[in-house]
């Protein structure tokens, strides 16, 4: 009996050490999402997308995400998996902690 629940003790440990590193990694996924009139963001995979629901691609870490954003700059207005722009908060945050230069 004891040997069970020792058992069952440590596969429920095992299980919630998985699941903690799972959402840890998902937590530290950033994105750069689009709005519909150009503007680009970086920011947290899991964070709210109401202002700018288009998905246009997933990193792994937030310097990553920065450096991707500036590949993507276009001025190609029809071209809706790029950005023409990008918000402000991401300019001086990619800026500030990675010297990753958006241009507006």
């Amino acid at each position: 009996m004891r040997t069970h629940a020792n058992l069952i003790l440590r596969t429920v440990g095992i299980l919630g050490a998985v699941l903690a590193v799972t959402s840890a990694s998902a937590a530290d996924e950033w994105a750069v999402r689009r709005s519909k009139d150009g503007h680009c963001i970086v920011q947290p995979i899991t964070a709210s997308v109401s202002e700018h629901p288009d998905l246009i691609k997933k990193y792994k870490d937030q310097k990553e995400a920065c450096e991707g954003a500036r590949k993507l700059k276009t001025q190609d207005e029809a071209d809706t998996r790029k950005c023409q722009t990008y918000r402000e908060a991401s300019v001086s945050a990619c800026q500030s902690k990675f010297k990753v230069e958006l241009k507006r």
